[in-house]
């Protein structure tokens, strides 16, 4: 499932959560670090210089229910 770009993202506990809900994402499949701008930041190996940035119709994977 690819998002759309009025999803509001949220980084929870190193988790995606989108609009409320827990998704786990397949792509992009690196660390996550937190939202900016409504754009999910990811790491490159730890990095910070090596910052990502993505908009919401680049991420893909699926919603899971909360644990």
């Amino acid at each position: 499932m690819q998002l759309k770009n009025t999803d509001k993202l949220e980084v929870i506990n190193g988790y995606l959560v989108v609009n409320g809900n827990l998704f786990i994402v397949d792509f992009p499949n690196q660390p996550i670090s937190h939202i900016e701008d409504n754009k999910l930041v990811t790491l490159f190996r730890g990095c910070r210089s090596m910052a990502n940035y993505w908009n919401p119709e680049d991420i893909k994977g699926y919603y899971k229910p909360w644990p």
